[in-house]
C-alpha cells in the first residue's frame, strides 16, 4: 500500500498467513491487505474459492496481486441455491486436504487462515482452518445486526465465524465490544475497514468521475440473497428504482444472480421498457467508484458500498431493512430506506441539485491504515 517504501527480507521466523477469498467484496476489502503482506515479504497464499467469477481476473490484475492463486473450484460462478451445497462441499474437501498438506510440510511454522466477512467462503475458510489445526483470523469481525434471522444467510454465518475464529480484527469500537470477553479469541479494533486503504486506491478515478459532465445521474446496483431471492422485496426494488427514473437518469448496474432473477420474475422487462434506465453489466473496482463520483446519490443493497460511499461523501439509498454498520448513518448521507417508497422520496427531495464539496474526502483518515494494523497482528499474534 505504500509504494515509497522498500520491501524488507522475509523473516524466516515470520508466520505463513493463508487468505482465502471467494467474492468480489471480499477480493476487493482483501486487496490492500494481501498487497501489504507481498510489500513485507511476510509468507502467503492465495486461496480462491471461486464463489464469485466474473470480472474477478481484471480485479485482481487492477489490484496487483494477480499471481499464484490456487483455484478451488473450476466450475462457473455460485449464483444459484442449487449450486451452494454441493460447491460448498467440494471446495471445503479440496481446501482441507490442500490446506493439510502444506501445514504437514511446515509444522514448525504458524499458520494462520485469514478470512473476510459473512460469505459462504468465510466460513468454508474458517472451518478449514480449524479442521487442519491452523489459527484463524477473522477481518471485518464483530459485525452483528443483533437478529440471527436477518439479514440471511450472513448474520448466521458471523455467528458461525465468531466460534471458530482466534484472532477477530474489528473495524471500530462497536465491533470490538460486541466480542469483547469472548473466550479464546484476541480481539483488536483496526479502527475502520480496509476498505478505506482500497478506497484510497480509487481517488484517481474519483478526481476523474467528477469531471463526467451533464446532470448526475443515479447509480444503481442490488444484489443481496435476501433481495434478489424474494420476488416481493425484488419487485418493490424495482417499483422504488421505476419511480426514481421518471425524474432522473439512472445506471442500474446487473451483477449475474441480479440478472438472472430479474428475468425469472419478469422485472427485467420493466427496467428495459424505461427510456431513463440504462443497464449496464457488473464492472470492477475502479469503474465503479468512477461511475458513482459522478452520481447524484446511490441505490445499493452492500454494505460496502455503505462504507465506501460514507468515505466518500456520496449519498446513499440502503435497500435493506437495517445494517450492522455505521458510516455514513449520523452524517445523514445514508438512509435505511426498508424499502419504503415514502422513505426515499423525502430523502432524495432533501438531496441538493448537484453533487456537494466531495474533495478530500479521506482527510480526516489520514493516520489511519487498517490493512497495516491487520499484518502487524497477524505478525505478532501467537497462538493461544
Amino acid at each position: 500500500m505504500s509504494p515509497e517504501s522498500p520491501r524488507p527480507a522475509a523473516d524466516p521466523a515470520a508466520p505463513v498467513l493463508h487468505f482465502v477469498v471467494g467474492t468480489r467484496a471480499q477480493l476487493i476489502k482483501m486487496a490492500p491487505v494481501i498487497a501489504e503482506a507481498e510489500r513485507r515479504g511476510v509468507p502467503h497464499r492465495r486461496w480462491s474459492t471461486g464463489q464469485h467469477v466474473e470480472t474477478v481476473q481484471d480485479l485482481r490484475a487492477e489490484f496487483g496481486i494477480e499471481r499464484d492463486w490456487v483455484e478451488l473450484s473450476q466450475g462457473g460462478e455460485v449464483g444459484g441455491l442449487g449450486r451452494v451445497l454441493p460447491w460448498m462441499i467440494g471446495v471445503t474437501w479440496r481446501l482441507v486436504r490442500q490446506l493439510r498438506e502444506r501445514v504437514r510440510a511446515e509444522p514448525s511454522t504458524r499458520h494462520w487462515v485469514v478470512v473476510h466477512g459473512d460469505t459462504f467462503s468465510t466460513l468454508i475458510g474458517a472451518l478449514a482452518g480449524r479442521i487442519c489445526g491452523c489459527r484463524v483470523a477473522h477481518v471485518e469481525s464483530g459485525l452483528s445486526s443483533g437478529n440471527w434471522r436477518h439479514p440471511f444467510p450472513e448474520e448466521l454465518t458471523r455467528r458461525a465465524v465468531f466460534r471458530l475464529m482466534h484472532l477477530a480484527l474489528c473495524p471500530g469500537p462497536k465491533p470490538a465490544a460486541h466480542l469483547a470477553g469472548r473466550r479464546g479469541v484476541t480481539v483488536i479494533d483496526t479502527g475502520e475497514n480496509t476498505l478505506l486503504d482500497t478506497t484510497r486506491l480509487a481517488l484517481d478515478a474519483i478526481a476523474a468521475g467528477r469531471s463526467t459532465g451533464g446532470p448526475p445521474c443515479v447509480v444503481c446496483s442490488i444484489h443481496r440473497f435476501e433481495n434478489v431471492f424474494n420476488a416481493g422485496r425484488l419487485s418493490r426494488i424495482v417499483d422504488i428504482v421505476l419511480e426514481l427514473a421518471d425524474s432522473h437518469e439512472v445506471r442500474f448496474v446487473l451483477h449475474p444472480v441480479t440478472r438472472r432473477q430479474l428475468a425469472r420474475h419478469d422485472q427485467m422487462r420493466r427496467l428495459e421498457a424505461h427510456d431513463r434506465v440504462q443497464l449496464v453489466p457488473r464492472m470492477t473496482y475502479l469503474p465503479f467508484i468512477r461511475l458513482c463520483a459522478g452520481a447524484r446519490f446511490v441505490v445499493s443493497d452492500g454494505g460496502s458500498n455503505q462504507e465506501e460511499l460514507a468515505y466518500l461523501r456520496i449519498p446513499t439509498v440502503l435497500m435493506r431493512d437495517a445494517t450492522e454498520r455505521d458510516q455514513g448513518l449520523d452524517s445523514g448521507l445514508t438512509l435505511i430506506s426498508q424499502l419504503d417508497a415514502s422513505k426515499v422520496r423525502d430523502f432524495v427531495a432533501g438531496l441538493p441539485a448537484a453533487p456537494g464539496d466531495r474533495s478530500e474526502p479521506l482527510a480526516e483518515y489520514r493516520d489511519l491504515w487498517p490493512s497495516r494494523q491487520i499484518l502487524d497482528a497477524l505478525s505478532g499474534a501467537e497462538p493461544g
